[in-house]
């Protein structure tokens, strides 16, 4: 109710996630409120262990070490949570985005998309993480992938994205 306006919109879902894990058990507590919002690095450094396990086929222990140090390298606060929804929702995008281009899903390309388009909800800023779309672009070169193909998966993608902002 005392937010101003444009720091309430531009950071729109942090907000709704914050009041939302506030209202749960211990999450009026400081403890609590840091227990619940590590979750956040928790789920992403799952989802990025188990994809460079077992998409990218990276031995474990190179994996676990880079989470550990990606994990340790988490200087910001956890209660800042546009900062963690913003990671968390980039990696999945990527994760998503990798499968479908990899293993032609053309739902998970839908999916990327709406990861990254509730990430401009995170924080506004993250608009700029639309760009990740290029690497269709991309990829469609590397594979002499025809033009109709890139752009049909680029509109899915692009699907995606306004599905996910508009959410």
């Amino acid at each position: 109710e005392q937010i101003n306006s444009m720091w309430f919109f531009s950071t729109f879902l942090a907000n709704v996630m914050g009041k939302m894990l506030s209202s749960l058990p211990f999450g009026n507590t400081m403890m609590g409120l840091n227990a619940y919002t590590a979750l956040f690095i928790s789920i992403v450094a799952v989802a990025m262990y188990l994809f460079f396990v077992n998409v990218v086929k990276i031995p474990r222990w190179i994996a676990l070490l880079g989470e550990m140090l990606a994990i340790s390298l988490c200087w910001c606060p956890t209660t800042i949570l546009y900062n963690y929804m913003t990671y968390c929702y980039f990696n999945l995008a990527i994760i998503a985005l990798y499968y479908g281009l990899v293993r032609e899903k053309r739902w998970s390309m839908f999916l990327a998309g709406i990861l990254l388009g509730m990430n401009v909800l995170v924080r506004f800023p993250n608009l700029a993480e639309a760009a990740l779309v290029l690497s269709l672009w991309y990829y469609g070169f590397l594979q002499r992938k025809r033009i109709k193909d890139i752009l049909q998966e680029t509109g899915i993608c692009i699907l995606g994205y306004l599905t996910g902002i508009g959410s």
